[in-house]
């Protein structure tokens, strides 16, 4: 992507993009230079992180921030996919968030060992540590004898919280 660019305004989103808040999608309204897409034809592509983009006068934008622009004439400066799908942009899949509550509702990292989010093996305890992020800090849960009770405490935790924001998995 681009170095990041001001976005553009509601205006100019509604002159070259046509959002479909139903299913996620922009279509161009306009013929696209330097392409074969033309007025009607689905906008942009997904990269390897699985974020939709669009390139609009040489920038690239992701389409989750476009949406924002294209409903409300604004974007918040976290927004958060609620299923966790990134190149989901139907528009009640989408809300604003703070950088904690976006980080709050990530799914398990691809690189956790326990099979749970939260929950790590503690091998000087030889016990199960669960572990809540909020805020920067690390708000300790305990030690359990198994992954699945400690992330019963991590599920408890973040849900107080991270309230709406917290993730299971």
């Amino acid at each position: 992507m681009n170095s990041p660019k001001a976005l553009p305004t509601q205006a100019q989103l509604c002159c070259l993009l046509r959002y479909d808040p139903e299913t996620g999608d922009f279509y161009n309204l306009i013929h696209r230079p330097r392409s074969r897409s033309g007025p009607g034809s689905k906008a942009g592509w997904t990269n390897a992180a699985g974020y939709r983009l669009a390139r609009i006068k040489g920038s690239d934008y992701l389409q989750h921030r476009l949406a924002f622009v294209y409903m409300t004439g604004a974007a918040p400066s976290e927004i958060d996919h609620i299923d966790g799908n990134p190149s989901n942009n139907r528009w009640n899949n989408l809300r604003p968030a703070t950088r904690s509550q976006n980080n709050a509702n990530a799914k398990r990292q691809s690189n956790n060992t326990s099979g749970y989010k939260g929950v790590s093996f503690s091998k000087q305890k030889g016990l199960f540590r669960a572990v809540v992020k909020f805020k920067g800090k690390q708000h300790h849960c305990g030690f359990f004898a198994s992954a699945k009770i400690a992330h019963m405490a991590y599920l408890r935790r973040s849900k107080e919280l991270h309230g709406e924001f917290a993730r299971s998995e």
